[in-house]
């Protein structure tokens, strides 16, 4: 971002923008979702909506479209709207192209979360990789920073469409195969912590240290939640609940 852009009013256009990206990915993932069955009777066993695989991302959707809508309400509300359509010129866009790129960035990993980790490999994992770019990449505001991690990350995803696609690698679940898979994933979390340490430097490894805390944490606690708490299976139940759910039992034997 330019100096201009990091005043009020450019900071507004920005979130106009990426107000109108997220808003476009919940709905179409909200519309998508809508698609499964939420109750219904399979081999003779009544399915309650409480426990339906659809619950989950019904839930993640709705609240991100209610956060961007509030991120596009409070940039409306400031004018931003008239602002950020009066520079969709090809000059205006050369001179805000930190906000586009900032959008793009957001639309990428949102993206390769939602289709090429979340549906593939342990949802614990994946959502802590996830995490962790996206806030290395606006926490530690470099470009150092961000290229780090967004290359950890596309590689992940790369690694795991090319292992279910082009080798048509798809183990089993609780298989050795499975868990290899998800630990690849931990390994990608590991290798993106440590690039993005390394490139943001001493000086910020407080920073540093708090993105790793917000990414394992909430990862964490979101999957004990859904798994446990409102009885909701995740997408992909792999090594992380395995472990979680064996300690689980092994403290209820106690």
């Amino acid at each position: 971002m330019s100096r201009n852009d990091q005043s009020v009013p450019g900071l507004r256009k920005a979130d106009f923008w990426t107000g109108l990206v997220l808003v476009a990915i919940s709905v179409f993932m909200l519309v998508e979702t809508l698609g499964y069955p939420l109750e219904g009777s399979y081999a003779g066993v009544r399915n309650a909506w409480y426990v339906s695989p659809a619950l989950l991302p019904l839930i993640v959707s709705a609240f991100l479209i209610l956060l961007s809508c509030s991120l596009l309400a409070t940039a409306v509300r400031a004018g931003a709207a008239s602002a950020a359509l009066a520079d969709v010129t090809p000059r205006a866009l050369r001179g805000h192209a930190g906000a586009a790129r900032d959008i793009w960035i957001v639309a990428f990993v949102l993206g390769g979360y939602i289709y090429c980790l979340v549906p593939y490999v342990d949802f614990t994992a994946a959502t802590a990789l996830t995490l962790l770019t996206l806030a290395a990449a606006y926490h530690l505001p470099t470009a150092r920073v961000r290229k780090a991690g967004l290359a950890v990350f596309a590689c992940a995803i790369a690694a795991v469409l090319l292992a279910t696609f082009a080798a048509g690698w798809r183990p089993q679940p609780r298989s050795t195969g499975a868990d290899l898979r998800d630990l690849a994933v931990w390994a990608a979390f590991l290798a993106a912590a440590v690039s993005v340490a390394w490139a943001a430097g001493a000086p910020e490894r407080r920073r540093w240290r708090r993105c790793l805390v917000v990414a394992l944490g909430t990862s964490l606690i979101l999957s004990v939640v859904f798994k446990w708490g409102l009885l909701v299976p995740l997408p992909v139940e792999g090594v992380t609940i395995n472990t979680l759910d064996a300690a689980r039992r092994l403290l209820l034997l106690r």
